[in-house]
């Protein structure tokens, strides 16, 4: 639902994506002004399991710390929200438009999202990946990154700046949900509880 591409043709893959939502994320008895819990569960649960199998990949599996590190804050960030902004449109809508909406969004990457549904509002956001994206493609940074531990004190000044915008997303992301969805919206009280 968040990125996927087809392994046995686009009308197969297209066809199974349009089940998975009719028959398992917006069903035909959801009320109009709920949003999508189930597909958000799976998003919650997807982004629980990232960071599980990031804990494993860099403790136990002994890989480096620093670049999976920097793609958790970023990369990985960014898929999840662009996935809570989906769950988000679906609310007020009749089960048809939520399955509608759900697979127009499901259609494009990420950036797409929140380009589509932000606004100009996530144009800070995408600054700020963007930099991201520089910084990790550049090979020194990359071979940099990857030397990095959790240890503060050991991290390279480069490396740190960068976690510290890894930060700054994180308020801008938040920042962005309140903005585009107002206090009153269920997507608020659904990520909590």
């Amino acid at each position: 639902m968040l990125e996927g591409l087809p392994l046995m043709g686009q009308d197969k893959f297209d066809e199974v994506r349009k089940r998975l939502v009719a028959d398992v994320y917006a069903k035909s008895d959801l009320a109009d002004h709920q949003i999508t819990r189930f597909f958000l569960n799976d998003l919650i649960r997807y982004w629980r399991t990232i960071g599980v199998d990031f804990e494993f990949k860099t403790s136990e599996a002994h890989k480096p710390w620093g670049t999976r590190n920097l793609k958790l804050a970023f990369s990985r960030k960014l898929l999840y929200f662009s996935g809570v902004l989906m769950v988000a449109e679906t609310a007020q809508r009749t089960p048809t438009e939520k399955a509608r909406v759900l697979l127009e969004l499901s259609a494009i990457d990420a950036i797409a999202r929140v380009e589509k549904v932000c606004g100009d509002e996530g144009a800070k956001a995408l600054r700020m990946y963007e930099q991201f994206l520089s910084k990790l493609s550049d090979e020194h940074f990359r071979q940099l990154a990857d030397t990095a531990t959790p240890d503060r004190k050991q991290q390279p000044l480069e490396f740190r700046d960068l976690k510290n915008l890894g930060q700054y997303f994180s308020w801008e992301l938040d920042r962005l949900l309140h903005v585009v969805y107002g206090s009153g919206h269920p997507i608020h009280h659904a990520l909590i509880f």
